[in-house]
Parts: structure tokens; C-alpha cells; sequence
């Protein structure tokens, strides 16, 4: 953060079925495969506060609009994303930059989420002044998320995977775990030169609730609030800090046998005190429209997918 001030004067365990007693409550859609695309509208923005000099710093990413294909069978969900330039908000800078990947693993109540974010282009701006474009600056997030979610009416499936359909109302509370390494660059940048990398844990635990509105129409929401450390090297200058976590998720959506469309609306913060007197916010914004299609997963996947389950429930026995 030391490097940031003085460009201001310019500026689980595995269960892979659920008991037939719930049943009612969703359903699976068994042996197929959902593939959706989607246009993501998601960046990292970060916020640096002076508290000792009364100035706060935004760093906002460029490029925010992504094209993402995603592929979701059984458990398993993969997307990658990126942002092409044919979209009229990623063409006013060049050499911007924003790539996304995503990776979610849900055995029965657990959920496993892994996600990438790497940005290039960013602006800086100070309340009353002008934003100052610096088009090598980067920044890089890799890490995910744990959670183990209580009810078993309530599948996490039919928010993340597009695989399942809740049938009628419920609601849980989970428990989490959160571990993101960031990084925000700008040695490439002869104003900035200088690196700075965070490592954050916290714990967090959160409610979700799928509200079933008519056979094919539901809205879920979630709210999660936590707390953990956060790892500063700025430069060799490290700290060790108290953080805090929270999120909030709105999920309208569609479900036929066939098709299925609908929008996810997440927004996460974490906030942290680098050194006496800085503290530095970190948010991801996330909104997304989908529209999908399930087909019939070929004999060979079915089989192979049907062996690592059996494999698993032997090995858990």
C-alpha cells in the first residue's frame, strides 16, 4: 500500500445420494448433461482509506462483461469465461483485460467452489478528481470456498448446478470456510512500481432459502456474514490483521425437463486494516443472465461416473 500514496498527487466428506424420505422436497434431473451460456458482468474493485489523511483510493477494473460457456453433470460443474471486444463496454481502453474461471463440487450437503479472476486496465480515483487509467496495472485472484449445508429438504444443487429442482419451499444454514490469495501488481507501471499480495481466511456461515413460486419458477436468496485473518506483504512490509466477510445472493429462475434460464446476483466484500491508519476493501460484484439446455449424457460418462460413486461409498464405509 506504501506504493500507492504518492501517485495521489497526480491523481468433506463425500455423499453422493439423498434419502428417498425427501424426496418430495426436489428433484434430480439424473443423467443429463446442463450446458448454459451466460454473459457475466463481474469485477474486483478495490478501496484503500486514508483514515490519518482523510483520502480513500478506488481501483476499478476496466473490462467487466464476460461471454462464459458452462458445462454441469451430476456434481460437477466447470465454466470458463472472457471478455471479448465486440461488447461496446470493453472497447474504451486498450490493452484491458479480464479472464474468469470456475469450478464447483457439490457431493450431497457439501459445496466446494474454486474460482480464478485476472484483471488487467484498471483506473484510480480520488473523490473530486479526475480517474487516471493505468493499462498495465493487474491484479489476480485464485482461490474458493467450503460450506456444509444442515437441512436435507434443501439442495444447493438447484442454485449452482442446474441439475436439480426444488419442489416446495426450504431453507438452510451452512457453515464455510473462505481462502483467497490476491494479488494487486503494478510493477509494470513506472508510477506504481510495486507489488502487493494478500492471503485471506475467515469463516462463514450463511442461510439460503428457495422459495418454490409457481411448478416452474423460484427466487432464492442467501446471506452470509464472517470473520477470519487476512496476510499482507506489501513489499516486504507484512502485517497480520483481523477480517471481515460478507455476501449477499438474489437467484431468479426457470425450470423445465428441457430448458432452463434465470439470473444470479452475488455481491461478496472483505475488508481488512493493512497498517495503522489504511485499511483496504476488496469487493466482487457478480451478475449474470443464463439461458440452458439439459441433454442426455452418453452411456460411457454414465457408466464411468456410476464407478468413481461406487468407488467413494466403498472407500467411506
Amino acid at each position: 500500500m506504501k506504493n500507492w500514496f504518492p501517485i495521489l498527487a497526480i491523481l468433506s466428506f463425500p455423499c453422493f445420494a439423498q434419502q428417498d424420505s425427501i424426496a418430495p422436497y426436489f428433484r434430480e434431473f439424473k443423467d443429463k448433461i446442463s450446458t448454459q451460456i451466460f454473459l457475466l458482468n463481474t469485477s474486483n474493485d478495490f478501496e484503500i482509506d486514508y483514515e490519518n489523511d482523510d483520502l480513500t483510493v478506488e481501483i476499478i477494473p476496466n473490462i467487466k462483461t464476460t461471454l462464459n460457456i458452462g458445462f454441469q453433470y451430476d456434481i460437477v460443474s466447470f465454466s470458463v469465461g472472457f471478455a471479448p471486444k465486440f461488447f461496446a463496454d470493453n472497447q474504451d481502453n486498450k490493452g484491458s483485460r479480464m479472464t474468469s474461471l470456475s469450478f464447483e463440487f457439490t457431493p450431497g450437503r457439501w459445496m466446494q467452489r474454486l474460482e480464478y479472476y485476472n484483471q488487467k486496465g484498471m483506473t484510480l480515483k480520488t473523490d473530486g478528481a479526475p480517474g487516471l487509467y493505468f493499462s498495465r496495472l493487474e491484479s489476480t485472484k485464485i482461490g474458493g470456498s467450503t460450506n456444509y449445508f444442515f437441512n436435507r429438504k434443501f439442495s444447493y444443487r438447484a442454485i449452482a448446478l442446474q441439475n436439480v429442482q426444488q419442489l416446495r419451499s426450504a431453507g438452510s444454514f451452512s457453515a464455510g470456510l473462505i481462502y483467497y490469495y490476491t494479488s494487486l501488481d503494478g510493477n509494470d507501471e513506472p508510477e506504481i512500481e510495486g507489488k502487493t499480495t494478500f492471503l485471506d481466511i475467515a469463516f462463514t456461515p450463511a442461510y439460503h432459502y428457495n422459495w418454490v413460486i409457481g411448478k416452474h419458477v423460484n427466487l432464492v436468496g442467501g446471506l452470509s456474514i464472517g470473520a477470519g485473518i487476512n496476510f499482507i506483504d506489501d513489499e516486504g512490509d507484512d502485517t497480520t490483521s483481523a477480517l471481515y466477510t460478507s455476501s449477499l445472493m438474489l437467484a431468479p429462475g426457470y425450470n423445465s425437463d428441457r430448458w432452463f434460464f434465470g439470473a444470479h446476483l452475488r455481491a461478496n466484500y472483505m475488508g481488512r486494516e493493512a497498517n495503522n491508519g489504511v485499511n483496504v476493501g476488496d469487493s466482487i460484484v457478480y451478475a449474470t443472465a443464463f439461458v440452458g439446455y439439459r441433454f442426455d449424457a452418453p452411456e460411457f460418462l454414465i457408466s464411468k461416473t456410476q464407478q468413481i460413486k461406487s468407488k467413494f461409498l466403498k472407500e467411506n464405509k
